[in-house]
């Protein structure tokens, strides 16, 4: 961070205008001027909170001031059950890696840290999270290689009978120590207790609009389940499909259910308007007449997920996840939100909710990459109580990390030193 720091610095003496978006507390010391924006994220913000020096900043009682000034600090109760098993990485040496050792413990929160090119990401996915995610695959490839070397053709081995079990074996070990030297590691040990692996990163949870939080965190299925369950849809024969922004018949014929319309602008950016139509309902007028409580679907989707936290609050399995989204610090989102109007940082805390609901059988290793990145302190703490839900299952929470609010609540903290760079 202190080089970033001195490169601005450098080009702020060259007579160039800095503006940087940060919550960092160094960034914010070394700045000449300070902007906060509030008081709360999306539709609840916009407004200047403050704007002046550093001096003024800390001692004001705004939001990022007391996490800055030590009136506030992230804390949560954490304390969770640990295994006594670890996976046990011996001298990885891909890339950047001089023959490592390195242990993560299972169903606990581990981070990797250091800085830039020290090899944090190959330690994490290109060793172990492929090693974990592509073995079985490889291994398939490499017999099956090895048997039409053989001679044999390829329906001789589909209609072949069982394989001896002491040539598989062979074969596997063979396959196993080519795969070792592939991903760059001497071994890897006690990986049999991993069940399921899923790296978690920052890309959009969708490719257009219609991709929003509630279709994917499959409340929209729920929602329109009981939309079609009223009187007004069962007396029209509506099921419910009908309720879908998918169904060409019963969407919007102008934007063809996304609500919004993109405009292509030669030297910016594309952008979206709303559907002048629709005015961003997706859906015809005969299907934003039925109504439930009141509402119509088109309604509920324009809904804050803190309002729509209280009208489903009866309803169990729609409650749940967005009980989920409540704690996790998204309550200002809209349930259809476009999702190329969400943050990286919002799309990985869905696909975190995403992920905490489908409950995967067994045991899961989670790895993510640098979650913290843009988030406020008050954001990370809520971050940290969903990690928490994972580890109460005895699931592991691998991360690749630097901010000092997650390494405190740390099981585990791999440190890759200058000495380990060849």
């Amino acid at each position: 961070i202190m080089k970033v720091i001195d490169a601005i610095k450098y080009l702020q003496h060259m007579g160039n205008t800095i503006i940087v978006v940060e919550h960092n507390e160094a960034f914010i010391r070394a700045s000449d001027r300070i902007v906060e924006i509030g008081p709360w994220a999306g539709d609840f913000g916009g407004k200047v909170m403050f704007n002046g020096s550093y001096d003024d900043f800390i001692v004001q009682d705004s939001l990022t001031s007391q996490y800055i000034n030590g009136k506030k600090k992230v804390a949560i109760e954490f304390s969770h059950r640990k295994s006594k098993v670890s996976v046990e990485i011996k001298k990885a040496h891909k890339y950047n890696l001089k023959h490592i050792d390195a242990s993560i413990p299972l169903g606990s929160f581990t981070i990797v840290t250091w800085p830039s090119w020290a090899g944090k990401t190959t330690l994490m996915y290109t060793t172990l999270y492929r090693f974990l995610n592509e073995k079985e695959k490889f291994i398939q490839s490499y017999i099956r290689l090895a048997l039409l070397k053989q001679w044999l053709t390829r329906q001789e081995i589909l209609s072949a009978p069982v394989m001896k079990k002491e040539d598989y074996m062979h074969y596997e070990n063979i396959a196993l120590q080519a795969f070792y030297e592939d991903v760059g590691v001497e071994t890897i040990k006690w990986y049999e207790h991993i069940d399921n692996t899923l790296y978690v990163d920052q890309t959009s949870i969708g490719k257009t609009p219609r991709s929003c939080p509630a279709t994917f965190v499959w409340l929209f299925d729920d929602m329109r389940t009981l939309f079609a369950g009223t009187n007004d849809a069962k007396y029209l024969g509506f099921t419910s499909w009908h309720f879908s922004f998918n169904s060409s018949k019963w969407c919007c014929p102008a934007c063809d259910g996304y609500g919004y319309k993109k405009v292509e602008l030669q030297f910016l950016p594309d952008t979206y308007i709303p559907c002048e139509l629709c005015k961003g309902t997706r859906y015809k007028p005969e299907i934003n007449n039925i109504k439930r409580r009141g509402k119509s679907i088109s309604e509920i989707l324009n809904m804050y997920i803190k309002d729509a936290y209280v009208f489903f609050e009866d309803i169990g399995h729609i409650h749940e996840p967005l009980s989920l989204m409540m704690d996790i610090g998204l309550w200002y989102l809209k349930l259809g939100q476009p999702a190329q109007m969400l943050s990286g940082g919002e799309s990985q805390r869905l696909k975190l909710i995403k992920h905490f609901l489908k409950s995967y059988k067994w045991h899961t290793v989670y790895f993510l990459d640098e979650p913290t990145v843009w988030l406020h302190p008050e954001d990370i703490q809520k971050l940290l109580y969903v990690i928490k839900k994972f580890l109460d299952k005895w699931d592991t929470i691998l991360m690749i990390e630097h901010d000092e609010d997650l390494l405190q609540f740390a099981d585990k903290v791999i440190r890759l030193d200058e000495w380990y760079l060849k």
